[in-house]
């Protein structure tokens, strides 16, 4: 079943300022819309994505994973904050190297692949602790930081490198090297995208 051709879709003809009011307008009325009747959790990292969601569907219980000692990575203040705002129990998980070794076999099962992606333990140990909660139900907010443009990668197809890097992002110099063209010449935007995408090897070996 397809739901949209985007290729279908003219140019939007109206100025930024009127945009953004109609995607306001819009994301703030379908959203809750899509919020299930029955109780539910929310996946809370205190990123864009799913604290839009939080705001919009109300949640009752957000989930969110912390690794104790890895501050740079602990988002769970900011989730806190959240769920205090919208006032819904906020569980947080902290897994540690056991789980993930008792975990393993599993996921790798499930998803019938060897795990490639950080964040899947932690998605599934959020999982699991909703299914302890007895709830049926979790919402997840992959996608909306691909689609408001949230992430760093997003920023050094719209603003280039050198731009992000001297902005004191030198730790992404090794995700900005496949903005780089092998010839010193810009890559075209929907390439730039594309090599963003696919996430390989870098040339710096990273």
């Amino acid at each position: 079943m397809t739901w949209w051709h985007l290729e279908d879709r003219a140019p939007y003809a109206g100025t930024y300022t009127e945009a953004l009011a109609k995607f306001s307008t819009v994301l703030a009325e379908q959203i809750p819309l899509r919020s299930p009747a029955c109780d539910f959790a929310l996946l809370l990292s205190g990123g864009l994505d799913s604290a839009v969601l939080a705001y919009l569907m109300r949640p009752p219980v957000c989930i969110t994973v912390r690794y104790p000692g890895q501050d740079r990575l602990d988002e769970s203040s900011a989730a806190a904050v959240i769920a205090r705002d919208i006032r819904a129990e906020l569980v947080v998980v902290e897994p540690n190297h056991v789980d993930f070794a008792h975990a393993l076999p599993h996921m790798m099962r499930a998803l019938d692949y060897p795990v490639g992606n950080a964040s899947t333990f932690s998605e599934h140990m959020a999982y699991r602790k909703v299914s302890d909660l007895g709830l049926r139900v979790v919402i997840g907010g992959r996608g909306p930081d691909e689609f408001l443009m949230g992430y760093v990668r997003q920023a050094l197809v719209l603003f280039g490198p050198d731009a992000v890097l001297n902005a004191g992002l030198e730790a992404y110099r090794p995700l900005a090297a496949k903005l780089l063209h092998t010839a010193g010449e810009p890559l075209d935007p929907a390439e730039a995208a594309a090599r963003l995408v696919l996430r390989g090897s870098t040339r710096t070996g990273g």
